[in-house]
């Protein structure tokens, strides 16, 4: 992960400019070195999920393939997974915990791997829908669904606890969206 910001921040319509720092790199942690990720969020606020807080740091991520990761622990993932990464100290990646956030997530959600993935931090008005904090939105590869948006409203999380409800949020490719904006 990198993270974009001073010195030298500056938006504007003529030119950007900052600095990329490294922040976090789960090759380290990974027992054969390499790691592709599919999806990845970064928590920036404390979130409760049913009987679990997320804590501002926090990274949430989906690997592209069955991974075994060792940091203050060893912890085999399955590429359908969500998996915290919590550090022992705020803002320091060298080191922390992994952890099954949302198990075998691939499987209740029907598809075979999560390939986006996004914490709604606070509550946020989409459309006609009020999405609550602690809701997921991911999407997911295989079939003609893969350009959809998906929400998951958690029941429970954890390994062997993960439960909830899945619906589509957004339907549709984004040529179609386009299209329908009168873009394309």
């Amino acid at each position: 992960m990198l993270q974009f910001g001073e010195p030298g921040l500056n938006f504007s319509p003529a030119t950007t400019a900052g600095t990329f720092t490294h922040v976090f790199d789960l090759g380290e942690f990974a027992l054969d070195g390499n790691v592709n990720l599919d999806a990845v969020h970064y928590v920036s606020r404390t979130v409760n999920l049913p009987g679990f807080t997320l804590q501002a740091g926090d990274v949430l991520f989906s690997t592209e393939t069955d991974e075994n990761l060792s940091a203050n622990n060893t912890l085999g993932v399955l590429d359908s997974e969500i998996v915290l990464f919590r550090p022992d100290t705020a803002g320091d990646y060298r080191s922390g915990t992994f952890s099954i956030l949302l198990d075998n997530f691939g499987a209740l959600h029907g598809g075979s791997d999560t390939t986006a993935l996004a914490l709604v931090e606070q509550d946020t008005v989409f459309g006609e829908v009020t999405l609550s904090a602690g809701t997921f939105l991911f999407a997911r590869s295989g079939g003609s669904e893969e350009n959809d948006v998906y929400r998951f409203v958690a029941t429970g999380v954890g390994a062997g606890s993960t439960a909830g409800t899945v619906s589509v949020v957004l339907r549709g490719t984004a040529g179609q969206w386009l299209a329908a904006l009168g873009i394309a």
